[in-house]
Parts: C-alpha cells; sequence; structure tokens
C-alpha cells in the first residue's frame, strides 16, 4: 500500500494514496461530516474541527462517533441513507 504524497511530493504518513479526506461519523455510522484533508491531516484533526471542546470530543468519541477515510460524496449516500429508514 503506497502513503500519499504532500505537496513537495514526500509520502504523507497515515494517509493512503488517493485520500481525499475524513468522514466523521455518528454512533450508528452514518456519515455527519467531511473535512478535506488540507483541512485536516489525520482522525483527531478531523475530530476537534467538529468539536473544539476537548472534554466533549472525548465524551463523543467514547458514545461512538468515529473518524474515517472517505469523501463529501459520503454525506451525500449517508443521508439518502437516512431518508429511507426514516
Amino acid at each position: 500500500m503506497s502513503s500519499a504524497k504532500s505537496a513537495d511530493g514526500a509520502a504523507t504518513k497515515g494517509r493512503p494514496s488517493g485520500h481525499r479526506g475524513w468522514v466523521v461519523c455518528d454512533p450508528a455510522g452514518y456519515p455527519y461530516a467531511w473535512y478535506r484533508s488540507d483541512q485536516a491531516t489525520e482522525p483527531a484533526t478531523a475530530m476537534a474541527l467538529l468539536e473544539p471542546d476537548p472534554l466533549l470530543r472525548q465524551q463523543m468519541t467514547d458514545a461512538g462517533w468515529s473518524v474515517r477515510v472517505g469523501s463529501g460524496v459520503d454525506l451525500a449516500l449517508g443521508a439518502e441513507l437516512t431518508k429511507a429508514t426514516a
């Protein structure tokens, strides 16, 4: 598996090739927010963008909120799933 490249062409640790960003998912696993890879370089940064307060962020993580590699398209797909199950 190759690593993504930074602007200077160096491999970027923790980001797979073709990385488009981070999807923050709610405890049920549905996409809730998306951040470009230039906004957040790692999952913890993406979670901090969503919830700046460290105590609240820890509560969210403990409750099952998670971050995974993904694209903004995941938000649209998640919205369709939410409507279909509502």
